[in-house]
């Protein structure tokens, strides 16, 4: 009986240890002696003092991170006007990661085992804590206020991408900073000045309004025309900048890439110092292409390639059937007088059909502005003249002096003055139409052969020479002439695909 007696209260006294009741200040979350005023306070517990330490100082920890996110709305709405959930969702990173290694300063309070359970209350001072947040934030302004200024100094050189990821390396700090600065005032009940900081939010919205600045423009080689496959006779060239202050300064250094008509890229390139660049181009299509130049996005950061996407021009070019061609015009009136003006005109319209015109070329076009009829016609106002003309132009092989084809131009004008003035008008309606010159060419196909594949050579010969002596644009412009020959046209393809490896090396440097 007495060995009964014995084992129950044994067992009894077990079952109330293991059920013992925690502390008061675990239980309240508070201690008289570590009044919130003055301390953070947290209390955990665990099955050791070390889980319970971690629990408590991960109270703590929380307690930080909600003192600063109650602030963060405040603060982002005074300052942004775009990317408000993105700049939110950064501050509470910040605050989350800041408030977790912040704990520098917490001491263990108490520690009290309860039955099987360890229990412990860990406190920072406010005021020591301030302390070492004040010394944090003074360094981080000096940091600031260095990061500006250099990516200030970096935009006005035109270095755009390094200035802007000087930037966010400064929005960054700058959000690291407020997050303190926010934590400072809540403790202490006073405001760090950060009046001449520029915020986070601030940094980012300037940024975005860096980009909208930037300009790629055109300088040559739009509207150009060559045979499908073969290389356009002008390089597509474009000259980047960005409008500061009411100057354009030219952004050197930027990586843009060349794509073609379905968006695939082709090949890249960097700017040139003064912010110029230029892709040759080989045409691609049955009537019409296009090509575009626009930034390489695997440069840009992440969080702006949605904007440099829209940065970009795009070229357009014609498909001829025939190769290109080199005329020079002759055009004379009834009594033998060059006509400059009608040579002009005849001129754009060759070139507008993917041609080119040289005094020196190999082909000639010439012929005499016949007055095919004049007369007085009853208009609107009146009486006028009224008046029509005929060209019809040989074109001709200069050395051998073949003739390999013809065609006709006609014009009308009316002028109530006199019939000089209608003729001058006629003269202006005389054009090469595209299609019926380009059949004309097609149909002394027989004839042009030889003389373009002698040509070719020729022009692939010279580009080997300007090759050599490292004058590549000048031999990739010989090379678009090389369009007759499978040996020409083989042997210049590899070489312009050297030449263009060669010039982007050297775009890298």
């Amino acid at each position: 009986m007495k060995l009964i007696t014995v084992l129950t209260s044994i067992l009894l006294w077990l079952t109330a240890s293991s059920q013992a009741a925690p502390p008061g200040w675990f239980t309240s979350g508070t201690h008289p002696r570590y009044q919130t005023e003055f301390y953070f306070v947290g209390v955990g517990s665990g099955e050791n003092y070390d889980a319970a330490i971690e629990a408590a100082s991960e109270q703590i920890a929380r307690q930080i991170e909600v003192t600063i996110e109650n602030e963060i709305t405040n603060v982002v709405s005074s300052h942004a006007v775009d990317d408000k959930e993105t700049i939110t969702s950064e501050y509470k990173s910040i605050g989350k990661s800041y408030a977790k290694a912040s704990l520098k300063g917490a001491e263990v309070s108490e520690k009290v085992t309860s039955g099987n359970t360890y229990y412990a209350l860990v406190t920072i001072e406010k005021d020591k804590y301030a302390t070492g947040l004040l010394v944090e934030l003074d360094r981080m302004h000096s940091e600031l206020q260095k990061q500006y200024q250099d990516s200030e100094e970096m935009l006005d050189s035109g270095k755009i991408i390094p200035a802007i990821k000087v930037l966010m390396e400064t929005g960054d700090t700058a959000a690291q900073f407020e997050t303190r600065a926010i934590l400072y005032s809540s403790i202490t009940g006073k405001q760090y000045n950060t009046d001449d900081v520029t915020s986070s939010a601030a940094i980012l919205s300037q940024i975005h309004k860096i980009i909208s600045r930037i300009k790629i423009e055109k300088t040559s080689g739009d509207n150009q025309t060559a045979m499908n496959g073969r290389l356009l006779p002008e390089p597509l060239s474009v000259r980047v900048f960005m409008k500061q202050k009411g100057d354009a300064i030219p952004l050197s250094d930027l990586q843009l890439c060349l794509d073609d008509i379905d968006g695939n890229k082709l090949e890249q390139q960097n700017t040139d110092s003064e912010g110029y660049v230029s892709f040759w181009h080989n045409a691609v299509g049955d009537d019409k292409g296009k090509a575009t130049i626009a930034f390489d996005l695997k440069m840009i950061p992440a969080m702006f390639k949605r904007d440099f996407k829209t940065i970009q021009t795009t070229f357009r070019y014609n498909i001829s059937p025939t190769p290109s061609m080199t005329f020079s015009v002759h055009v004379m009136d009834e009594e033998g007088a060059p006509v400059e003006d009608i040579e002009q005109i005849v001129s754009g319209s060759v070139q507008k059909a993917g041609h080119h015109i040289n005094e020196n070329g190999d082909f000639l076009l010439s012929g005499k502005v016949i007055l095919t009829d004049s007369k007085m016609v009853d208009g609107i106002d009146g009486a006028q003249y009224l008046v029509s003309v005929k060209l019809p132009l040989s074109i001709t092989e200069k050395k051998s002096g073949d003739r390999i084809g013809s065609i006709d131009l006609t014009g009308k004008g009316m002028d109530k003055k006199s019939e000089k003035g209608a003729k001058e008008k006629a003269y202006k309606k005389l054009n090469v139409p595209k299609r019926e010159f380009q059949k004309t060419l097609a149909n002394a196909s027989v004839k042009l052969k030889p003389l373009l594949e002698k040509s070719s050579q020729n022009a692939l010969m010279e580009g080997k020479k300007l090759y050599e002596l490292g004058e590549y644009q000048r031999a990739l412009k010989q090379l678009a002439i090389v369009t007759d020959g499978e040996d020409n046209v083989r042997e210049s393809d590899a070489l312009i695909k050297e030449i263009k490896q060669r010039i982007a090396e050297n775009s890298d440097k």
